[in-house]
């Protein structure tokens, strides 16, 4: 089985929730090369809120084509988005232990990296990979295939033909936390 790698970024718009993009490793300089092709003259990255939609059509069509398993951890019944993080990331690495990856990305929240870094410091070592698989928190300028969970957070919050492409040809796995 190959290592694979993930892309994890949140929407908070109705509810809490978490998108995670895997890709294998070895797909990885290939697909940072295709997003960065995507990168307007004087746009530091990707950000689907901000893109029109015939833009957002183009990202998700280079997208489609990377072939990636998107898991979304939907925690929009809890009232409390801290708890509802938690939770996410904690079924996060449950998902990624299954799955051997070696690395996962999320994107920085200032205000959460403290209590984020607590609950994943506690979920490997649960899982037993603290010593294989790697976590990061960046900026979505810092590494560029954030964008890809960015667009499918935006997509499953946005619902209708939206939800319905990324579903379609992304999305593996939802859990309801």
């Amino acid at each position: 089985m190959q290592p694979k790698h993930a892309f994890v970024d949140e929407s908070t718009v109705r509810g809490y929730l978490l998108a995670a993009v895997l890709l294998p490793a070895s797909a990885l300089v290939a697909s940072r090369r295709q997003l960065r092709q995507l990168v307007l003259p004087g746009q530091r990255r990707i950000h689907f809120t901000k893109e029109r939609d015939d833009r957002r059509q183009r990202i998700l069509d280079v997208i489609v084509t990377l072939k990636p398993h998107v898991i979304i951890y939907d925690a929009t019944s809890h009232s409390d988005a801290r708890k509802g993080r938690a939770l996410c990331l904690t079924q996060l690495i449950a998902d990624l232990t299954e799955a051997r990856a070696e690395r996962v990305v999320i994107e920085t929240d200032d205000a959460a990296i403290a209590s984020d870094r607590a609950v994943l410091y506690e979920a490997v070592r649960s899982y037993g990979v603290e010593d294989s698989l790697r976590y990061d928190h960046l900026r979505a300028r810092e590494e560029v295939l954030l964008a890809l969970a960015d667009a499918v957070a935006w997509c499953w919050n946005k619902g209708g033909k939206w939800r319905s492409r990324i579903e379609r040809h992304m999305v593996t796995t939802v859990h309801r936390l």
